[in-house]
């Protein structure tokens, strides 16, 4: 539940920064934003590691809402990531594709940020409505 808790964790994050960095107030606020609350988050995962995971305690963090942190953690990623982001809204490009060409920039030629600056928000294949 650890693992499964982090991975959507980070993904949120990661959403969080394709949304904010392309209409963000000042140029590198939003990737500062994601690189300090990726870590933040890495150390959470890795302090909630070395407690008890067995099922029963790992139950009552789903149960209870708790999930080792994170949402507080979300929470107040989610509350800086709107600070820095501007007015407006652009239009989107979902990108879609293998894993490794969609993640990594060097495999696509760095298509997400070469879509920001054309005035393009991307939105992550991991994110669905509905």
């Amino acid at each position: 539940m650890l693992v499964f808790a982090g991975i959507v964790a980070s993904d949120l994050l990661y959403q969080a920064l394709l949304d904010a960095r392309p209409v963000e107030r000042e140029r590198g606020a939003a990737e500062k934003l994601y690189q300090h609350y990726h870590a933040d988050l890495m150390s959470q995962l890795e302090a909630a590691g070395r407690g008890d995971l067995a099922l029963g305690p790992a139950l009552w963090q789903v149960a209870s809402g708790q999930l080792f942190g994170l949402p507080d953690l979300l929470g107040r990623a989610g509350a800086d990531f709107a600070a820095v982001r501007g007015p407006g809204e652009l239009p989107s490009v979902e990108l879609v594709g293998e894993i490794y060409l969609r993640s990594v920039g060097f495999s696509n030629d760095f298509i997400i940020e070469k879509l920001e600056r054309a005035a393009f928000a991307c939105i992550s294949p991991r994110k669905r409505n509905g």
